[in-house]
């Protein structure tokens, strides 16, 4: 057997502390047989500070996992308390993605009464399609896909529903938003059921891998079914390439986003392949979709098919921006914290350096939603407007930092 506890230490690259350790195998799940051997299971845990594994849990979204995972062990190695408060969590997560899971079959329902094609993205419908329990997987909102044509009048159906806008958008600015280079989504809120939806009508900037004009890709989506209700998601294939696309978007800032991505391969045997290469491939995403199967093997004790190898997939060096990922994911944020180590880290994901320009250009001069809730107060263009924020921003995190020194 892979000596597993060794090969997470060497990916990370650093001493990993007892509670990362433990974290790494509660999500790497059924891939190793760690938890069939009771010397592995106390040897690991003799040393974990039980208060800075749950913080660590719960900043990577994964304390219902934990539970699920943990509460098959004998007892006496995990204290009873911890199992308690896992055990609170756990169910406090699957009543709420219940009720949430209950709201998105209603804006659904509003959607097709009205012959607007709808699909659930993330959510409710990827944990059923990869853990089969909504309870397991966090979210903090519900993620709505529809075609660019029809954004506005599902924004003014879910306003019927109780939702309301989040940032307010003038009639004559609607346009521009959707055109927008940075724009792809409308956030609205539901006090009444205190739940947040954000209405898409693509996935991404740069690197979308939905067909939404194509009345033929509506019809490949997969039906989910999630405590009795059914909902329309995106296929294994392209859920898998969202996903990677979505975490790097993320600097894979939360484990539990890998865990999506092993879960999907694992689960899938019969993945298309071919296509998720050659699609990665058409959006410029390669570099990407690399990074994150090479984190979840990597890191999560996932296996690839034979047939697939990453230096296929992209052929030029993943070490500077793996590495920094890595560290993020044990504990440590590589980028220091600042704004432009961040922004180094996002760019060079990019597949080239046109990806790399373009994104740049769109994080400083392209207004956010709240830019754009906020028109016509200073006599800058938004673009100059966005960028001076910027800029200030950043004279700001300087000056706080030299203080401090």
């Amino acid at each position: 057997m892979i000596d597993q506890l060794r090969l997470f230490s060497d990916a990370v690259a650093e001493p990993l502390s007892a509670e990362a350790k433990l974290l790494l195998r509660v999500a790497a799940l059924g891939r190793t047989e760690f938890f069939s051997r009771a010397e592995d299971v106390a040897q690991l845990t003799a040393n974990v500070d039980w208060k800075t594994f749950l913080a660590l849990a719960d900043h990577h979204r994964l304390l219902p996992l934990a539970f699920q995972t943990m509460k098959v062990l004998q007892r006496g190695v995990i204290p009873e308390r911890l199992l308690k408060s896992l055990w609170t969590r756990y169910a406090s997560n699957l009543q709420r993605n219940r009720q949430m899971t209950t709201e998105l079959d209603r804006m659904l329902a509003a959607l097709g009464t009205s012959r607007i094609h709808a699909a659930a993205l993330k959510g409710p419908a990827l944990a059923g399609l990869i853990f089969g329990d909504v309870g397991v997987r966090e979210f903090s909102d519900l993620d709505i896909l529809v075609r660019q044509r029809d954004v506005f009048t599902a924004r003014s159906i879910l306003c019927l529903l109780g939702y309301a806008p989040v940032y307010a958008l003038r009639p004559e600015d609607e346009s521009a938003y959707l055109l927008a280079g940075r724009q792809y989504d409308i956030v609205l809120y539901s006090e009444a059921s205190a739940t947040t939806v954000e209405l898409h009508w693509r996935t991404s900037t740069d690197a979308a891998v939905e067909r939404l004009d194509d009345p033929g890709w509506w019809r490949e989506l997969v039906q989910v079914r999630v405590e009795g209700i059914c909902l329309p998601t995106l296929p294994p294939h392209e859920l898998l390439l969202f996903l990677c696309v979505h975490g790097a978007k993320h600097c894979w800032e939360r484990l539990a986003w890998l865990v999506d991505v092993a879960e999907i391969v694992h689960a899938n045997p019969d993945l298309d392949w071919a296509w998720v290469r050659a699609r990665a491939n058409e959006i410029g995403a390669r570099k990407r979709l690399a990074i994150g199967l090479t984190l979840a093997t990597q890191l999560l004790a996932l296996r690839l098919p034979e047939a697939v190898a990453i230096d296929e997939i992209w052929s030029g060096s993943l070490a500077s921006p793996l590495a920094k990922m890595r560290h993020r994911l044990a504990g440590s944020d590589a980028s220091g914290g600042s704004r432009e180590g961040e922004l180094l880290l996002r760019l060079s994901l990019y597949d080239s350096w046109r990806q790399r320009l373009r994104q740049f250009l769109l994080l400083v001069f392209t207004p956010n939603s709240a830019d754009w809730s906020h028109p016509g107060t200073h006599w800058l263009p938004r673009p100059l407007l966005k960028a001076s924020r910027l800029l200030q921003e950043y004279a700001k995190q300087r000056l706080a930092a030299v203080s401090r020194g």
